[in-house]
């Protein structure tokens, strides 16, 4: 059997370069995530919670207790993930840069746990790159991180938890270090004010797995001093929420954790099961069938204790959210960086000249959809920026795809890693042409009008929906630019301003004489026949303003 393990030849100043290209990789990541995160709001509807109530914290300097714009308390989730972003805000303002960072940042730091996780659980080098690469390449894992909401520092905190731990059980004939515990307790209690209980059943996992397989470690798991340290961490936000609140809290809180999360029906349970192994399967590249049929006869071991225990973590949340009822990906989240940990080290005893031979057609799909997307990528470009952009876009992208397929065919050990990074890959690529095509977001041409116009916030009205509020507030830098509302007052008098989508009530402005000045925002597509028609045609640019969705900015007469 042949391992991607360092040959014992390899200098120490080759190990210091693995360590250097996990530092790298993460930095990349960070850097394309935040050119996203700071130009491309991909929203997702409970992100204005947050943006509001951390430009809330920042303007008042009440950090303890989120609010709403209406004024009430929100309960529904702890209060880690709203100084995620006021932290943001008062580092780099009230702007969507300052929203995103610290989940972008927090994305690379999973990464970098992923990592550490790979080499604690004695992987090879290059097999925890390869966890790294799995974790950075997953889909949902892309998508989660330019999401403003509690799963990346649920996560963050999960795999810290999880690192101090593991530690605690690999340390075979050392001392346990001193951190790892506090990392483990810690961990826990910060991943509990991120999002709730569900860390309650990974301390349960590690307290059965070190009382059945190794005792001998479980003085160190109940580390006295950690643990009273986690709890007055957990306790200090619960117990100020639950005396202040007590019955908003009750029913925020345990609502959103317990009852709301609850399906009676065994049979939605079983199909959300099977919808949460198949998005599992699919999110990391079909990976799972690989290592079986690569795996040959005879090279099956048991797994080793503390691996059986991150395989019951990977398969505990999965079916405690099944008991929902619904398939939602990103629950999942905390247990993909665990996950591609160990689908490294399964395919880490796996031959890579093996591993290739079954793989080869999965780089050259991979190639011919970046090919596709940078032919596509350079039509937009040529269309909406210029020939001399589209042309820059084609030279880097072909660059880069030779890159790729040259790496393949060098070294079969870079295969796996190469296979792992396509949707990535595919994220870099795609970044020319949505930049044209989805920006300005609507709340940016919205904001530009209200912040021209000179007129005092409480004397201008929006009326749209809650996401298109929330980018308006972020490119105005504030909490309460304008007042939200659902409706007109009967009495409007000059000066004030309407900034609204509402179609119907466009319309019916106009038709009472208000002066309307329609802005566009991004492109929404009825169908992609409405853009390839357009783009194959030429007329990108034409289309674009006549698809794009409106809002109107009305001055009162």
């Amino acid at each position: 059997m042949v391992d991607w393990a360092p040959s014992q030849a390899k200098t120490s100043g080759a190990v210091l370069t693995r360590h250097w290209a996990a530092a790298l990789a993460v930095a990349v990541y960070f850097v394309v995530m935040m050119s996203y995160g700071a130009t491309t709001i991909l929203q997702y509807p409970d992100e204005r919670h947050y943006a509001y109530a951390a430009a809330y914290m920042v303007e008042t300097g009440d950090w303890l207790i989120p609010v709403t714009p209406e004024g009430e308390v929100r309960l529904k989730k702890p209060i880690l993930p709203y100084w995620f972003g006021a932290a943001g805000f008062e580092l780099f303002g009230i702007n969507p840069f300052g929203f995103r960072f610290f989940w972008v940042l927090g994305a690379a730091a999973i990464l970098a746990l992923t990592y550490a996780l790979a080499l604690v659980l004695g992987a090879p080098r290059p097999a925890a790159l390869f966890a790294l690469a799995l974790t950075a390449g997953n889909p949902f894992f892309i998508r989660a991180t330019v999401n403003s909401i509690p799963d990346i520092p649920l996560t963050v905190f999960l795999m810290l938890a999880t690192l101090g731990f593991v530690r605690i059980f690999t340390s075979d004939g050392q001392a346990v270090p001193r951190w790892a515990p506090w990392a483990g307790w810690i961990g826990i209690a910060l991943a509990v004010q991120a999002k709730g209980l569900l860390p309650v059943l990974l301390v349960g996992i590690v307290l059965v797995h070190a009382s059945f397989f190794d005792r001998s470690r479980l003085r160190h798991v109940l580390s006295p001093l950690p643990i009273l340290a986690a709890l007055a961490i957990v306790l200090s936000w619960f117990a100020l929420v639950a005396w202040t609140y007590p019955n908003e809290f009750t029913r925020e809180f345990f609502g959103d954790q317990v009852t709301e999360k609850v399906s009676i029906s065994p049979w939605r349970w079983l199909i959300a099961l099977a919808g949460y192994s198949g998005v599992c399967i699919g999110s990391f590249l079909a990976f799972f069938p690989f290592l079986g049929l690569l795996r040959r006869r005879g090279e099956q071991s048991r797994p080793r204790p503390v691996v059986l225990m991150l395989m019951v973590w990977s398969l505990a949340v999965p079916v405690l959210f099944s008991f929902a009822g619904f398939v939602d990906p990103r629950y999942l989240m905390p247990i993909l960086p665990v996950i591609a940990v160990l689908l490294a080290l399964g395919l880490s005893a796996v031959e890579p000249e093996r591993f290739a031979r079954y793989s080869n057609r999965g780089i050259i799909a991979v190639a011919a959809v970046l090919t596709l997307v940078v032919a596509l990528g350079m039509a937009v470009e040529a269309q909406l920026s210029s020939l001399a952009g589209g042309l820059l876009l084609g030279l880097f992208g072909l660059a880069l795809i030779a890159g790729y397929l040259l790496s393949a065919c060098r070294r079969a050990e870079t295969v796996p890693h190469l296979l792992a990074i396509g949707p990535l890959l595919l994220v870099i690529l795609l970044y020319p042409p949505l930049r044209l095509i989805a920006q300005p977001d609507l709340g940016r041409p919205i904001a530009e009008r209200i912040a021209s116009s000179g007129i005092a916030a409480d004397r201008v009205f929006f009326i749209g929906t809650y996401l298109e509020a929330m980018t308006t507030r972020l490119h105005l830098g504030r909490a309460d630019p304008f007042r939200q509302v659902e409706e007109l007052p009967s009495d409007l008098t000059s000066p004030c301003l309407v900034a609204t989508s509402d179609r119907a009530l466009i319309s019916d402005l106009r038709i009472r004489g208000y002066p309307i000045d329609i802005v566009n925002g991004p492109w929404r597509w009825r169908g992609p026949d409405e853009f390839f028609s357009a783009l194959f045609s030429g007329t990108l640019a034409t289309a674009l303003p006549a698809n794009a969705e409106k809002a109107a900015i009305v001055r009162c007469p």
